[in-house]
């Protein structure tokens, strides 16, 4: 059976590949589009024609491939001049058939197996590819070519051995119809029990979820236990600063310093003048010791007058500046303030640790605090006492049973006494097991 068809540069396919399934294959759609160029290559395969315009415009050859069920490749090349086939057997090397005349080699037509049939009085009749001229199978034809047709044994065998494999297939195909149909039912019933399923399975995301969340949390544990350690740590250390801020707010601010430059400039100067005063002092000192000349020099003299009349001024007036700053107080003395830097820092970092663990506390202020552990010791002591009270009625139910048999034997045995004796030894009355038994020796004597 051909299971694949592949047309190459023939009529208008350039490249084709047909796959033909099990049963019915059926090729659709509009005009033009070679549908019946699939016919034409198959009878070109089974009967090699002579015509050339199969080959496709433009092209040297024409190519038609048939795959078989089982491996074996049958190749129609037509070219301008002649036609060849190329037979390839699985696990061999391709034949080649070049010359052979007019109809195809008889080892194709053996694998092929679509050669029409033989008639001795007309022209053969192709009982596989169908004219799409002349639709109708034997009906439009002589009775005289239809009896001659039927005549033939072997393709009349060859019919009806083809009809009753058709005949079987459809019968299968049925009951495998009806196979898979109870197989559907019973599959959409076990679908509708299942419908259920996507509901589960949300519920089981969410529960994986909600699991998720719960191991999320149960490993933040340990994290809180430490930030919670660290938080006892860290307020204890913000209590102890915070008596260290307390203990700092006694302290007064440190005084306004003022910018000595202009002071030592001053005093730089008054040394300076203080030396200049007491060398001229020398000076004069010396003048006065020496015995005056004849005439002194007037400009030197002038000289000497106006530079004492300049530093007694000067002098007058660094005087004047130093008893106005003789008033001032002392500068205060300057603390060392690293410590007090040290702490402020400090406290700037302990509240910055501060806020994480309050935000986590914020964060886990909703949930339940642990469950208070239960003493179980008073249950299990308890457990084991219903144990024990309970192997005790089981004992006691057993004797009591015992002791209901012994009665019950007792009593038949002192019926059957009461039975045998009729009436009572003492006053003569009649004797009855139910009177006996429930008023006992107290009956009416």
């Amino acid at each position: 059976m051909i299971v694949r068809l592949t047309l190459t540069d023939f009529l208008a396919h350039g490249h084709s590949v047909i796959e033909f399934g099990p049963g019915l294959t059926v090729l659709t759609g509009p005009n033009n589009t070679g549908k019946s160029a699939v016919v034409e290559a198959l009878r070109c395969l089974c009967q090699n024609p002579t015509p050339k315009h199969f080959i496709r415009h433009g092209a040297k050859e024409a190519r038609v491939e048939a795959e078989m069920s089982d491996g074996t490749r049958v190749l129609w090349i037509r070219t301008k001049t002649h036609a060849r086939y190329e037979l390839t057997r699985p696990g061999q090397e391709p034949e080649t058939y070049a010359k052979f005349g007019r109809k195809p080699p008889s080892d194709v037509l053996d694998v092929l197996r679509l050669d029409p049939v033989e008639l001795e009085t007309d022209e053969p009749i192709d009982v596989h590819i169908g004219n799409q001229r002349d639709p109708i199978f034997l009906l439009n034809r002589s009775g005289f070519t239809t009896a001659s047709f039927l005549a033939s044994s072997t393709e009349s065998a060859h019919l009806l051995s083809m009809q009753r494999l058709l005949k079987d297939r459809i019968q299968a195909a049925k009951r495998e119809e009806q196979g898979l149909s109870g197989r559907l039912s019973v599959l959409e019933t076990d679908l509708d029990r299942l419908a259920p399923l996507p509901d589960l399975g949300l519920a089981l995301d969410r529960a994986r979820e909600a699991e998720a969340g719960v191991l999320a949390l149960d490993g933040a544990i340990p994290a809180l236990d430490r930030d919670l350690g660290r938080l006892s740590r860290l307020g204890s250390a913000l209590a102890a600063l915070g008596l260290r801020q307390e203990a700092c707010r006694t302290l007064s601010p440190a005084p306004r310093t003022e910018d000595c430059r202009p002071l030592a400039r001053t005093l730089k100067t008054l040394a300076g003048l203080r030396d200049q005063a007491a060398t001229l002092s020398v000076r004069l000192a010396r003048l006065a010791a020496t015995p005056p000349p004849a005439a002194w020099p007037t400009a030197l003299l002038g000289d000497c007058l106006a530079r004492v009349s300049r530093l007694s001024r000067l002098l007058d007036r660094t005087e004047a500046r130093g008893q106005a700053l003789a008033g001032l107080r002392p500068l205060p003395q300057v603390q060392d303030t690293t410590a007090l830097a040290t702490l402020v820092r400090a406290l700037g970092q302990v509240r910055i640790r501060l806020a994480a663990p309050a935000a986590r506390l914020k964060i886990l202020a909703p949930l339940a605090g642990p469950q208070a552990p239960v003493e179980i010791g008073p249950l299990a002591r308890l457990l084991a006492r219903l144990r024990d009270l309970r192997g005790q009625a089981f004992s006691l139910e057993a004797d009591l049973d015992q002791k209901a048999r012994t009665l019950a034997q007792a009593e038949a045995r002192m019926t059957a006494r009461l039975a045998e004796l009729g009436r009572c030894p003492l006053c003569g009355s009649g004797l009855d097991a139910r009177t006996f038994f429930t008023r006992g020796a107290d009956h009416d004597h």
